[in-house]
């Protein structure tokens, strides 16, 4: 037996130990209890004694350690039969059962794996029963992460979709064949079970994957192959004259107009029932359609033309990609489209009414949208780049990325240096008039070397390892920087053979003070327990059969290159490219990037970035060098992001559709959310606060939501406490003009920290229709504030008012503040509208309790947009307001908690600038 197969062997038995232990004796998975398992097993067999017990114990913490969160998903079910619950009994699961039991060899953590299973099952009920009768038709997206498992998360899918029945499944896979072919691949393995090159073999189909799982089930079939080549060319459309219907059928082809034709071609000769003159629709075979990358080749781009009652045009026509996958749809009776992206942003701006006579609807996710949670062990763009929102500790960036600035110089133009901005594909990549590489990206290429052979220390030589240079997207300079690559590891090669430990300037020397000054303080400050302590003297004994091992691949349109990981050894692999590293392709073990590529489109950016992912066991020695502008894009972009996902997460909780609710996406002064062709249906607005007053006026009658309010409060209150606020039960106010007011029984709080009034907004629930309560744009609005050192302190009133009921909010008790429903409202209205509409929570007054004398002197007459006026910059006022429940919610056992924010005026102030989805502009405010 190999030392691969002994370690695969002990790594199985150890794990069903584990799951032993966790199942009967309900002992929690500790660190410890897999050490003892692991120290049992090894000694189960002499040859296993031999084995590296630090990497079985690494790789089974990554089993049993690891958690993943909930999806959330927006949904509309008018159009929607529940089916699965009823049938869930009936299905046998074998092929999902096949595919689970394969991912767990693979080493999938149980939860992650339960978790993928749950999400899938949630998918497939969204998408309509393949028995169901007559025409449907649904449309959903699935929001997952870049790198994050979603090509995983759609062949779950698609195996529980053909145990439910579903016959043909189309899987649009990218723009390029190395993309295509990788998702093939990874098809083959989870869902085929055999190499899909040898489909059409004399000597059998290998088995791969889940083939290799001892269980009988009847092949499906497919006709396009793993080969680079293996798409539904013309040739192989000529001659395939397989109706659907009877196994399986399994299509992997890429966004192009010509194979898509050819699909459309097969599809329509296929079709059963069209009269004469009619469309060709087949009937009784439901299709579903897995759409990678969604938002890049399927958007239609051509503008898009309005009749004259604001309705779109029914004769228009959409660009060629979007036309034909329509089409494809258009052409099933049943049909289930799911889209599947880590970079939304195009999509959500689809306009949500488009149709045409000869294609159908659109591509908008009108039947729901489902936002992916990443596992714990995920590294994103909120961890290496931070969300840079103050008080967000925890989102600090990780200290892995390296400043390059030595492509270019700041005094000469910018076509010069040597990989400028802006340059040709006959550019020269030069230092000092010298084809050789800038030192930054020298010392990139020694932290892989270094990277790699602490892996390889750490137990991992059995891992494939990465790096990326992607610098430019013309193929000539990329094969120049390749050629410099190459010439440089050779030298470093021959150096550190010749080298003895005596010799002085040695590469050893370099990668040791390397070594010291960088990976040993980053190792330090990220202090991640999955990574094993090394020192150089186990480093250095690895680094020359690195150095042997490395090979560099050009990665473009005309490179014979393939990133092949299927083979039986690990490959250390150095990539170059440009677009065809940009979209969904994997590199596995990638632990080094380099980074010049300036797009100016979030998604385009966002998807360069290969290095986010999984680094379990290494996220201490990866590097990121790109600028520092690059990092601060990147940065606001994820925050961008998080934003968007905010509002997912917001839309799902309070039961809202796609058709309902609107998007937006936070917008930059430098950059553009997608394409602008991509934008057409998205609008521009800014948001700010300044000289605002921003009340609730629509709350919650029935949920949970009012009792999280009550402990907001609560929080905020006690909170403020903590850090030492000044506390005033029943304030007065002397005012210099004799008025005299008192709060009677009300709390005020001064010198509040910011970060309460913050916290407090992140944790209330509004109800959807406030339309004007938008919490993530509230705080994002006073953090950048706060960045710009003001609203710095807050004054807190918790007002008592007159209701019936009373409360405790030590050290007072203070009533209920009763407010009336809106006038002009019947009855029957009131009971329609499914919330309370009062139309103002805020007592005037209270808006000016925290001004001081002078600024009360200079307000003159006291009202609202007065006292904003003169209100300094540096303090904001939160007032809130315990509601009597008598009328708003009358099962409430706690105050309806309300509130208002009173901005002070500050024309300085930078406005929140946001593009918007036609769906947000039509219903919304900002």
């Amino acid at each position: 037996m190999s030392q691969d197969s002994a370690f695969e062997t002990a790594f199985a038995v150890a794990g069903n130990l584990i799951r032993y232990v966790r199942d009967q004796n309900g002992e929690a998975i500790t660190r410890d209890v897999i050490e003892r398992e692991v120290s049992g097993v090894l000694g189960m067999r002499p040859e296993w004694t031999e084995l590296d017990r630090a990497r079985l114990i690494a790789e089974l913490e990554t089993v049993f350690r690891f958690w993943i969160g909930d999806a959330t998903t927006l949904q509309d079910n008018r159009d929607h039969v529940r089916w699965l619950d009823r049938r869930a009994q009936e299905i046998n699961w074998r092929f999902w059962s096949r595919y689970r039991s394969f991912l767990q060899e693979r080493g999938w953590a149980d939860a992650t794996i339960d978790k993928l299973d749950s999400m899938c099952t949630d998918i497939l009920g969204l998408l309509e029963d393949p028995q169901r009768e007559n025409a449907w038709d649904r449309r959903g997206m699935v929001v997952g992460r870049i790198q994050s498992g979603k090509t995983a998360n759609y062949i779950g899918l698609i195996n529980k979709a053909v145990d439910a029945g579903y016959k043909l499944i189309v899987v649009l896979a990218g723009v390029h064949n190395s993309l295509r072919s990788q998702t093939q691949i990874r098809l083959d393995e989870g869902f085929l079970g055999y190499d899909s090159i040898d489909q059409l073999g004399t000597h059998g189909r290998h088995t791969v994957g889940v083939g290799r799982i001892a269980q009988f089930i009847p092949s499906p079939d497919t006709i396009t192959t793993r080969a680079d080549n293996g798409d539904f060319k013309t040739d192989v459309a000529q001659n395939f004259h397989i109706s659907p219907g009877l196994n399986p059928l399994l299509f992997v082809v890429k966004k192009n107009g010509s194979v898509l034709r050819n699909l459309l071609n097969w599809v329509e000769w296929s079709a059963h029932g069209g009269d004469a003159g009619q469309r060709a629709i087949v009937r009784g075979i439901p299709l579903l359609l897995i759409d990678d990358e969604a938002d890049y080749g399927s958007i239609d781009t051509s503008e898009l033309r309005f009749e004259s009652n604001g309705q779109p045009d029914l004769d228009h026509d959409p660009t060629v990609i979007n036309q034909r996958i329509r089409r494809l749809l258009y052409a099933f009776e049943k049909s289930a489209y799911v889209g599947y992206t880590a970079t939304p942003f195009a999509n959500i701006f689809i306009h949500e009414r488009a149709a045409t006579r000869e294609e159908g609807d659109d591509l908008f996710p009108r039947s729901f949208i489902m936002n992916l949670p990443a596992p714990s062990n995920y590294t994103g763009p909120r961890e290496l780049f931070g969300l840079g929102s103050v008080g967000q500790e925890e989102f600090q960036p990780l200290p892995v990325i390296r400043e390059i600035a030595d492509a270019w110089t700041d005094d000469v133009d910018e076509i010069d240096g040597w990989m400028p901005p802006r340059h040709s594909a006959g550019h020269v990549p030069t230092i000092d008039g010298r084809p050789e590489l800038p030192p930054s990206l020298r010392r990139a290429l020694l932290s892989f070397i270094l990277s790699c052979a602490a892996r390889n220390a750490r137990g991992q030589m059995h891992r494939h390892k990465s790096m990326l240079i992607h610098v430019t997207r013309f193929v000539d300079v990329q094969r120049r920087v390749y050629d410099q690559v190459v010439e440089t590891l050779q030298t470093y090669r021959t150096r550190f053979q010749r080298e003895t430990t005596e010799s002085v300037g040695t590469l050893r020397e370099e990668l040791e003070d390397m070594w010291i000054r960088d990976f040993v303080p980053t190792i330090e400050a990220i202090e991640d327990a999955y990574c094993a302590p090394i020192t150089w003297q186990e480093v250095v004994q690895h680094v020359m059969e690195v150095l042997l091992a490395v090979e560099v691949r050009q990665i473009n349109g005309t490179s014979r290159d393939v990133l092949d990981y299927t083979l039986p050894d690990a490959r250390t692999i150095i990539a170059i490219g440009g677009d065809k590293l940009s979209r969904g392709l994997t590199l596995e073990g990638l632990s080094v990037s380099y980074f010049l590529r300036a797009s100016r489109m979030y998604d385009t950016l966002m998807q360069m970035g290969r290095w986010f992912g999984y680094r379990h066991g290494y996220i201490d020695i990866c590097r990121l060098f790109t600028t520092e502008e690059l990092a601060n894009w990147f940065q606001h972009i994820a925050e961008a992001e998080e934003e968007l996902r905010e509002e997912f997460d917001h839309m799902a909780a309070v039961g809202a559709t796609p058709l309902e609710y609107g998007l937006r996406v936070r917008s930059h002064p430098s950059l553009l959310v997608t394409s602008r062709v991509k934008m057409r249906h998205g609008t521009e607005l800014e948001y700010t606060c300044h000289g605002r007053l921003i009340q609730t006026l629509r709350y919650h009658r029935i949920g949970p939501e009012n009792a999280l309010n009550y402990s907001a409060m609560q929080e905020l209150l006690n909170g403020a406490r903590q850090d030492g606020a000044i506390q005033v039960v029943s304030p007065v106010r002397q005012w210099p003009d004799g008025r005299r007011e008192e709060w009677r029984n009300s709390i005020r709080l001064s010198n509040v920290s910011p970060m309460r009034v913050i916290e407090f907004l992140r944790s209330y629930r509004s109800h959807p229709e406030d339309f004007h309560i938008r919490t993530t744009l509230l705080t994002q609005y006073i953090t950048n504030e706060i960045s710009a050192e003001k609203l710095a302190s807050w004054d807190v009133l918790i007002r008592s008012g007159d209701g019936t009921t009373e409360h405790v909010c030590a050290p007072a008790r203070l009533h209920t503040v009763k407010r009336d429903w809106r006038s002009g409202l019947s009855d029957e209205q009131k009971a329609d509208l499914g919330y309370f509409w009062t139309r103002s929570t805020l007592t005037p007054r209270d808006e000016r309790i925290d001004l001081t004398d002078d600024e009360y002197r200079r307000a003159g007459i006291l009202t609202g947009e007065e006292v904003r006026m003169q209100r300094s910059t540096s303090r904001g006022l939160l007032i809130i307001y315990p509601l009597d429940p008598t009328i708003i919610a009358p099962e409430s056992e706690n105050p309806v908690v309300g509130f208002a924010l009173s901005f002070p005026n500050d024309t300085e102030s930078q406005p929140l600038r946001y593009v918007v989805n036609n769906v947000f502009e039509q219903t919304q405010e900002l």
